[in-house]
């Protein structure tokens, strides 16, 4: 059964309900992120979140529910750790004060819809799947669009603050080694500025 599993590249929760619905024990544990058990990873996260000001990031745990975020991503995107994964959905994909934020709004939030099928693929997970319904359901009528940032290799958010253009680029960090169903679902987004302007912002907020 777990060969079965590592050939179907199944994630770790799926891995122990395929055996427990053949009768068999559980292969991976599933530790509270702030159990004993989960102390190396929690330390992990926090250098991570430390290290990376003044830049913003974020770490989400299972079905992309924000667990916490470094002072610059707070500052950035107040209250997302309070939100629901449905309320974050909204924030990104639905109309509200986020599109006067993201200059580049249409290409982020088809990019933050691309980003939930890529884990639904990953993962099948049915709350991800229903997350990414309501993330389309916002998108229909907003045309993708044709061009995007020229400059850049990937497609992330340009932020308008204060009148000056902020460019980003994002990166994803996983734990790609875990033997633990909550390590392995745990997310770890990074922000960075894509130029020097965007830097000496970030380095500015943080200093002020």
């Amino acid at each position: 059964m777990l060969r079965l599993c590592e050939a179907l590249d199944l994630p770790l929760a799926q891995r122990n309900a395929m055996l427990e619905s053949a009768g068999l024990p559980a292969a991976f544990t599933a530790h509270a992120i702030d159990e004993l058990a989960m102390a190396p990873i929690r330390r992990v996260l926090q250098r991570v979140l430390d290290s990376h000001e003044p830049y913003p990031a974020w770490i989400y745990g299972g079905g992309l529910r924000p667990l916490s975020a470094n002072h610059a991503g707070e500052s950035l995107l107040p209250g997302l750790c309070a939100m629901t994964p449905e309320a974050i959905v909204d924030l990104w994909c639905a109309p509200g004060p986020l599109r006067l934020l993201v200059d580049n709004w249409a290409e982020a939030m088809w990019a933050a819809i691309d980003s939930l099928r890529r884990e639904v693929a990953r993962t099948n997970d049915a709350h991800i799947a229903a997350l990414l319904r309501r993330a389309e359901r916002h998108a229909r009528g907003v045309p993708r669009p044709a061009a995007v940032d020229p400059e850049l290799p990937v497609a992330c958010p340009r932020f308008r603050v204060g009148g000056r253009l902020v460019r980003t680029i994002a990166a994803v960090l996983r734990f790609d080694t875990a033997v633990d169903v909550t390590a392995s679902e745990l997310r770890v987004e990074l922000m960075f500025p894509a130029d020097d302007e965007s830097d000496a912002f970030f380095r500015r907020r943080s200093a002020s």
